[in-house]
């Protein structure tokens, strides 16, 4: 943290004798300074994502997805870019007109988890949906 002493964490052992450190606690100490660590690690990716997510969201008359970001322009994708850029290990049925997404869920601060009405299931990070499809 911004405000931390940047020292050892204190870990006193059981017994009065507060000079010395058995493998117990230098166990302790290790493990200490690797929550401080992945503490650290996790609140810069937070700052760095910002406050808030882009919002995703479908629309059935359209028929695209909109990608609307905290600031700037909205990314719009069509259904078939869409489904192209699903990275899933699960290989998806053949695209109908009649697909959609269901269901678009975060997942996390990192992605959106959208369901299609034919079952498949695919995971888009944020970067990717704000980059936009690419060009035909």
């Amino acid at each position: 943290s911004e405000r931390g002493d940047g020292g050892h964490p204190l870990v006193l052992p059981p017994s009065s004798d507060q000079g010395h450190l058995d493998a117990s606690d230098a166990q302790v100490e290790e493990l200490f300074m690797h929550l401080a660590s992945t503490v650290v690690q996790q609140m810069s990716i937070l700052e760095m994502a910002g406050d808030t997510a882009p919002l995703v969201e479908f629309d059935p008359e359209l028929k695209n997805v909109t990608v609307w970001p905290t600031s700037g322009s909205a990314v719009i994708w069509g259904i078939a870019d869409l489904r192209e850029a699903c990275l899933s290990a699960k290989k998806a049925p053949p695209l109908k007109a009649s697909t959609r997404p269901l269901t678009i869920a975060p997942k996390g601060r990192y992605a959106v988890e959208m369901k299609w009405s034919d079952g498949h299931t695919s995971i888009f990070p944020y970067t990717s949906l704000l980059r936009g499809p690419l060009p035909s």
